[in-house]
Parts: C-alpha cells; structure tokens; sequence
C-alpha cells in the first residue's frame, strides 16, 4: 500500500530486518517492521559486520499484545530522536486503531491522531492518504 503513496524515486521501503540508528544510544538500534527512507539512504557503523540507517522518514509499526506496551513507550520515545523522522504509525493487529504521530515542521513538536473507523482517513508524512479500511482489507 504505501508503494502507491509515496514515490519510489525519492523514497527505500525496507522491512523489519534493517537497523535503525537512534542519536545518543550508542551502538544499541530499534528495528521497526516497515521503514521509509529518504534517498540517498544514509548509514552509521555499529560493528565492524553491522551498519544502520540513519535517515528515516516514516517507521511503521504493527502492534500485538506482547509488542503494544514496548512500541508505544519505549520505541516512539526513541523513534522521535531521530532527526530525520517525520511520522510514526501504530497499527493495532487485533482491532481497528490506527495511531500517527506527525512531527510539526522543523520542531520536536508531535501531533498524535487515532483512527478508529474503517472510513476515517489518515494523512502521510507527504501529504498523501490512505483508509484505515483500505488498511486492514475491508472496503
């Protein structure tokens, strides 16, 4: 879906086996499960086997029981250190919620918005937007 949405051209989609660099954490990363990255794709060492990507744009990820806590505390508290980052989606696996935080031009200000119905709509980082149905198959 956000092939369609976002310009491959300008653009890397990478999934949740790529490491992301956080400003300040050393050589401790995150992996989310879906990242986009603004082109060139920038990277840091974190070992002499081991590089991570600096410059994300959006990180998407999929929220289950086990993960929901983490994600939302731990990880988007990360997630947002990131300078180059500038929207976070939570989509929940086992009910229709989907959570984005955009960041405010140029600030380390976030607006959070919860999309619940399947008709609601939510925004990308780009100015793009997609269903909350189209997210989870219905519609």
């Amino acid at each position: 879906m956000l092939g369609q949405l976002i310009d491959p051209t300008q653009y890397a989609f990478a999934g949740s086996n790529l490491a992301l660099h956080v400003p300040g954490m050393g050589k401790r990363y995150f992996n989310a499960d879906c990242c986009v990255l603004q082109k060139p794709i920038e990277k840091v060492p974190l070992s002499a086997n081991m590089r991570a990507v600096t410059n994300p744009v959006l990180l998407v990820e999929v929220l289950s029981a086990s993960t929901y806590d983490y994600d939302l505390a731990t990880k988007a508290s990360a997630y947002r250190e990131i300078p180059s980052l500038q929207q976070l989606l939570f989509i929940d696996s086992e009910s229709t919620h989907i959570i984005s935080q955009i960041r405010q031009a140029d600030t380390q200000q976030w607006l959070l918005s919860e999309y619940r119905q399947t008709a609601d709509t939510v925004p990308l980082f780009n100015g793009a937007t997609f269903g909350v149905g189209a997210a989870y198959g219905v519609g």
